[in-house]
């Protein structure tokens, strides 16, 4: 590299990092071609980034760097950040920047997290059939039959949205993070239980119908056993389409069973949600 390159190179970088936020430096160099799930770095110093977050590695004296994903929580004090697989498209020295952009920065400041609960029951009789069910969610028991067994893009009527959602998007920038379920049964091995999240459009002044997206499904197979746990976790959901919600959307959980009972039986399951929004 000549000394004019790395003149034009040191002023890009510093036009650069003076309308950024330059938070650490790599602490291992990185080679072209590598294949990296790992980055160590200096000390973190920045805001925290959520799991699915972005980062920026840029390569000192050039217009070089890389956008990285990360896929876990990063917070000050860190000294290596976990991300999604890639490939390296130059080297990246020790001293490399490590940036987290200004909108991202402006973003976090004013999003929130929280967490959504629903404790509920499937009562199984010998007139269940094998459909999907859905809620009556204030009083927590899934009694309506669903017509059949729901796919992801089926359309269904807005009062879906009205009658059976257990939370709706507020704020903007509305996502989906984590959905985790405890569930015991007492059907049988024979019989499996079915638990699916669906995100759908709620037309809040008029009749518009719309699809269902399928945000996660989990099954469980009964024991016999009442004592017997099972429990369902489904992670960065925030980086799927289904995970991310638009303004009136609502999230609908539907449960069945895979074949019909011939003595009474009950699912009971606790599942809890989080989200996150922004708020200005």
């Amino acid at each position: 590299m000549s000394l004019a390159d790395k003149y034009v190179g040191l002023m890009s970088r510093i036009q650069f990092e003076r309308y950024q936020n330059v938070y650490g430096a790599l602490s291992t160099a990185i080679t072209s071609g590598a294949s990296v799930s790992r980055v160590f770095i200096t000390a973190y110093t920045g805001v925290t980034i959520p799991k699915g977050g972005k980062i920026v590695v840029a390569k000192p004296y050039t217009n070089t760097s890389m956008v990285l994903t990360t896929t876990e929580e990063v917070t000050t004090t860190q000294t290596s950040i976990t991300v999604e697989s890639f490939t390296a498209n130059a080297d990246y020295p020790i001293g490399s920047s490590l940036v987290v952009d200004n909108t991202v920065i402006v973003k976090e400041k004013y999003r929130r997290y929280f967490t959504v609960h629903l404790n509920a029951n499937f009562a199984l009789n010998t007139g269940t059939t094998t459909n999907d069910y859905l809620g009556t969610l204030s009083q927590g028991t899934f009694t309506s039959n669903g017509g059949g067994i729901f796919s992801d893009g089926n359309n269904k009527g807005n009062n879906f949205g009205g009658r059976y959602g257990m939370l709706n998007a507020v704020g903007s920038d509305f996502k989906i993070h984590t959905i985790k379920t405890n569930l015991i049964t007492n059907v049988a091995n024979s019989t499996e239980i079915t638990l699916s999240f669906w995100k759908k459009a709620f037309d809040p002044t008029g009749t518009s119908n719309s699809t269902i997206n399928l945000i996660c499904q989990n099954s469980a197979t009964g024991t016999g056993n009442f004592n017997q746990g099972h429990q369902f976790l489904d992670e960065r959901l925030e980086i799927t389409n289904n995970g991310q919600f638009t303004a009136n959307d609502v999230l609908i959980p539907t449960i069945r069973q895979s074949k019909t009972q011939s003595a009474a039986k009950q699912v009971y399951f606790d599942v809890q949600v989080v989200c996150s929004a922004l708020f200005n």
